[in-house]
């Protein structure tokens, strides 16, 4: 079975919008929002990465509010939640990530609403039932955080691309979906 055939089949069952989403939208976040534009994305994301042991490493996105004055409905939308987070990982590092536990923490708790997903090009981990908002992020950090194991425990091998490419959407309904490929910071520690 083809890898585009699979990426239909999966979209069409995890709510993404609709089984069209991948013919009308066959390309980064795969799903059909209304609005793309990184510039309605009211959080800034850090990227961290350290070693657990030898094999493993830890890949943490901080999230901080940066206050945006656009007055783009969905910056309000974002700032009032944030349900899903998915970012764009190397083809090769699912299996890294089994490895590892499938361990992914939402402010160090595990957190067991996610999906890892294979497309023609990257694969994808996309996070579910965040909760995020902006009195959360106003009142304390969160974090996000994936381990994988080796090889792909580093940065450079973990993510298609550096900096990483991902996207925040607001709800299921899939409104607003800022993509961005640039951090905020990228740091190696």
């Amino acid at each position: 079975m083809s890898r585009y055939l699979i990426a239909f089949l999966f979209l069409s069952l995890i709510g993404c919008g609709s089984a069209n989403d991948f013919t009308d939208a066959p390309r980064w976040p795969y799903c059909r929002c209304k609005e793309y534009d990184p510039e309605v994305n009211p959080y800034a994301f850090y990227l961290h990465t350290k070693l657990v042991d030898s094999n493993t490493g830890e890949h943490c996105f901080r999230v901080e509010l940066l206050g945006n004055d656009n007055d783009n409905s969905c910056v309000s939308m974002l700032e009032d939640s944030v349900d899903k987070f998915q970012v764009a990982i190397q083809p090769a590092c699912p299996p890294a990530f089994d490895v590892a536990g499938r361990y992914v923490t939402v402010n160090g708790t595990k957190h067991r609403s996610f999906r890892v997903t294979d497309y023609p090009l990257h694969s994808i981990i996309r996070l579910n039932k965040l909760g995020l908002n902006r009195s959360i992020i106003e009142s304390d950090v969160f974090d996000i955080c994936f381990r994988a194991a080796v090889p792909c425990h580093i940065p450079e091998n973990f993510f298609d691309v550096l900096p990483p490419l991902y996207t925040i959407m607001e709800s299921s309904g899939h409104v607003c979906c800022p993509t961005r490929h640039e951090m905020s910071a990228y740091d190696e520690l």
